[in-house]
């Protein structure tokens, strides 16, 4: 039994969890002393090799030993009683989706009411993948050490204890502005991706649609929401396709004119721009037919077709 409550010791301190999570793994050892609780009382020794090693040398009896394990349970389900006056809204947390709606309060129900209560607020994201890095860790450290330090080693004789009673928020925003400080200045801000060059307006009401068309058929998976939402995706892919084809004409045209009118320079600044742009086998087009209009003087667009 040590090794099981080691095992759910180190579970319950693990990083990165939700309280969902850490609420399935005491429910599931709670589960496991009761199998062993049942297993025990028909002397089946499965889950005990050492026990069961013991009995087939020695020919010992282990049906007592359920009596340890019920008072365990017993204490387990005292210490975590509280886990089912808020069970449902874990439930409810995990899984929104499938939950069963009509159990739910009716301000959780209509969502006009929650948008209510919300409002958009400019957030400062910051680049935290530079966390991932032990180069980045040890910058932020320091970035936060010295302005605390430099708090710490100010000449202005501070009771902190009354301050915190007399202007606390006063002191948690200035304790937020100096982390958000070291954030800027170690981690700097974080940068969206930007979307391709061919993709517009008409692409993003494109994606906003199919994500309505998502979530009617979450809501209601029905054939005729699942036939929706298919015919959505299949036109998004087409217009996508069709737009990065265009794209990739348009730059076609320009090279081949850059080729035809001997502009070199603007050739391979338009073959080193489309790099990032292209896949692997356009970049090697690119390059091929370019070598090849220079070597015979042909128009980059009749040498398309060569290219291997």
């Amino acid at each position: 039994f040590t090794q099981h409550l080691s095992v759910l010791n180190l579970q319950l301190q693990g990083k990165k969890q939700t309280i969902y999570q850490m609420v399935g793994f005491v429910d599931s050892f709670r589960k496991r002393l009761h199998l062993f609780k049942s297993a025990l009382n028909k002397n089946n020794l499965l889950h005990f090799p050492c026990c069961r090693k013991l009995s087939e040398e020695e020919g010992l009896e282990f049906r007592d030993y359920p009596e340890i394990i019920e008072d365990l349970s017993s204490e387990f389900d005292r210490q975590f009683n509280d886990f089912e006056s808020f069970r449902s809204d874990i439930s409810l947390f995990n899984n929104p989706i499938h939950f069963d709606i009509e159990s739910q309060p009716g301000h959780l129900q209509q969502i006009d009411r929650i948008k209510q209560t919300m409002h958009r607020v400019h957030m400062e994201r910051f680049n935290l993948k530079k966390l991932n890095k032990v180069e980045g860790k040890e910058e932020y450290c320091v970035e936060i050490s010295n302005r605390f330090a430099a708090l710490e080693n100010s000449d202005t004789e501070v009771d902190v204890n009354k301050a915190w009673e007399t202007n606390r928020e006063n002191l948690i925003f200035h304790i937020r502005e100096n982390i958000k400080m070291s954030a800027k200045e170690s981690l700097d801000y974080y940068e969206p991706k930007k979307h391709k060059p061919w993709f517009d307006e008409g692409c993003s009401k494109l994606l906003d649609h199919r994500k309505q068309a998502k979530l009617q058929w979450l809501q209601d998976p029905s054939e005729l929401n699942g036939n929706n939402l298919n015919n959505i995706r299949r036109e998004t892919s087409r217009h996508f396709r069709n737009k990065k084809r265009d794209y990739l004409k348009d730059k076609i045209d320009e090279l081949a004119m850059n080729s035809k009118n001997k502009n070199i320079r603007e050739l391979y600044r338009g073959i080193n721009i489309n790099i990032t742009e292209t896949t692997y086998s356009c970049q090697f087009e690119y390059v091929f037919c370019n070598q090849q209009a220079c070597n015979t003087g042909q128009s980059l667009t009749l040498l398309w077709p060569l290219a291997p």
